[in-house]
């Protein structure tokens, strides 16, 4: 039989060997909150672990419209085609910063009338357009946000800007000054020439010379007189 020394060397050891059990136990689950990170303590490592994933970058969001729209109108002045590469397109209209479109936006976003693509906005330069956009944070007109924004391009039109006369046998024709001289024409007769004595030969709102129609003019028309 084991005498009383043995049974006390037994008895210290088992009680050590829990004692240490029990301490490893309690470190291993010791959780603690540093930075507002999870981080597990491990006796045997100096250096804390943390459980959370590490941070990724943010990727930039455009940003659409945040206020009321406006409008303004002026010279074109330099396109960026950018977007293409995942970042701005802009335009630069009487001195503003007007952002066209951002490479990954995915919302609504206005149109570009007059130009068949961004790229092609590119051969407009110099000439008067039109802006209908919101502001974004930073203040720059945007077409992001809504599809009825746009930005414009005044079409060309040919405007003469010559004398208009009266001319034809019977003065009844009315055009271009440089087109009424020398003109020859039949000199039949009809009623309605006479209402013409009377009335306007100008430059009308479409940029080319014609009789001003009036309430009168269009009475006399409808009635010509039958006595010179």
């Amino acid at each position: 039989m084991p005498n009383l020394r043995s049974l006390l060397m037994i008895l210290l050891v088992t009680v050590i060997g829990a004692g240490a059990t029990l301490y490893l136990k309690n470190e291993i689950h010791a959780l603690h909150t540093i930075n507002g990170e999870t981080m597990v303590t491990i006796p045997s490592m100096s250096t804390p672990i943390a459980t959370t994933s590490p941070d990724t970058e943010t990727p930039t969001v455009p940003t659409p419209a945040q206020e009321i729209p406006e409008a303004i109108t002026g010279t074109l002045s330099a396109v960026d085609t950018g977007c293409f590469s995942d970042g701005v397109c802009f335009a630069t209209v009487a001195g503003q910063k007007v952002i066209l479109l951002i490479g990954r936006y995915q919302g609504p976003v206005g149109r570009i009338i007059g130009a068949e693509s961004i790229g092609d906005l590119e051969t407009h330069i110099g000439k008067t357009v039109t802006v209908y956009a919101g502001k974004d944070t930073d203040g720059n007109f945007t077409l992001l946000g809504n599809e009825a924004f746009y930005l414009k391009v005044a079409s060309e039109t040919t405007t003469t800007t010559g004398a208009c006369k009266v001319g034809g046998c019977s003065a009844q024709l009315c055009g271009e000054a440089s087109d009424m001289d020398g003109m020859v024409t039949t000199c039949e007769f009809r009623a309605e020439y006479a209402c013409y004595r009377t009335a306007t030969c100008e430059r009308q709102t479409t940029g080319k010379c014609g009789w001003t129609q009036t309430t009168e003019l269009a009475q006399c028309l409808k009635n010509p007189p039958t006595q010179l």
